[in-house]
């Protein structure tokens, strides 16, 4: 691959899994003289969730993906591997490129942010019958677009719920819903919404963080040390209250920041 020469010495190391047999594999690499990783492993197929071939990433010299997936070589680009040096995201809010008109309804869907659209034309304009190498190419890269914001907003929804900052977690998931309509990912936050909603502790967390933002805000607002040794001693007052849970932690945190003068 001409981008893999190009950039290698730059610590670009392309990476790719295949499903298939070893012998098959290291058939191919020898026959289209492969210049690139290709991992045929069960593991690499589940640390890295691939559940369509090709699969393509980009990996940094640390071994984490620094661009991707991609399921087709040619969304590899110079333009890319450029932004990818200088430490730049470079997939698009909008597609300005023309595409075939094939593929229409899913940049509109694209542009305007509602992804679980575009998701479904793009599917639709690539499996209709007839559909050439261009429209299929262009559906490609419309599915590589849409996948990159649903990896981002499911590592978002993991990341707030590991940490659980749930008020916030609530939010993404709802914004999950209505901008992923038409895809898995909306199907996947209405469901963790609801599984979470029921649960108990996280209720006890919910009401403890918007307790704790009120008087983030109240602090803030503090005009004097006496108001601010108020809502410090408030801040105190939750952490011990709801010992054990996010907000407490939050809490101690910021009323040890609150500086009083004597």
């Amino acid at each position: 691959m001409k981008i893999q020469k190009d950039y290698e010495k730059r610590g670009l190391q392309v990476f790719t899994v295949a499903k298939d047999k070893p012998q098959n594999a290291e058939k191919a690499i020898k026959d289209k003289k492969i210049n690139f990783f290709v991992s045929i492993a069960q593991s690499a197929i589940d640390e890295y969730g691939i559940n369509k071939y090709p699969t393509i990433f980009v990996l940094s010299p640390e071994g984490k993906i620094a661009q991707g997936p991609f399921h087709s070589m040619a969304m590899i680009t110079t333009a890319l591997m450029d932004a990818w040096i200088k430490g730049k995201d470079v997939r698009p809010k909008t597609i300005t490129e023309k595409l075939d008109p094939a593929l229409k309804s899913a940049v509109d869907a694209y542009n305007k942010g509602t992804y679980g659209a575009a998701f479904q034309e793009a599917t639709k304009a690539k499996e209709a019958e007839g559909a050439t190498d261009a429209v299929k190419a262009n559906a490609d890269y419309v599915l590589t677009l849409v996948d990159h914001w649903v990896q981002k907003s499911s590592n978002k929804i993991k990341e707030l719920e590991e940490s659980r900052e749930y008020v916030e977690l609530f939010e993404v998931l709802k914004t999950s819903q209505k901008n992923f309509k038409g895809h898995s990912l909306a199907n996947e936050a209405a469901e963790k919404e609801k599984t979470l909603k029921a649960d108990q502790n996280v209720k006890k967390e919910v009401k403890a963080l918007e307790q704790f933002d009120a008087l983030k805000a109240k602090l803030k607002a503090a005009k004097n040390d006496a108001q601010k040794k108020g809502v410090k001693e408030e801040l105190d007052a939750l952490a011990e209250k709801d010992d054990g849970t996010r907000a407490a932690e939050k809490a101690r945190e910021l009323s040890a920041s609150v500086v009083i003068d004597k």
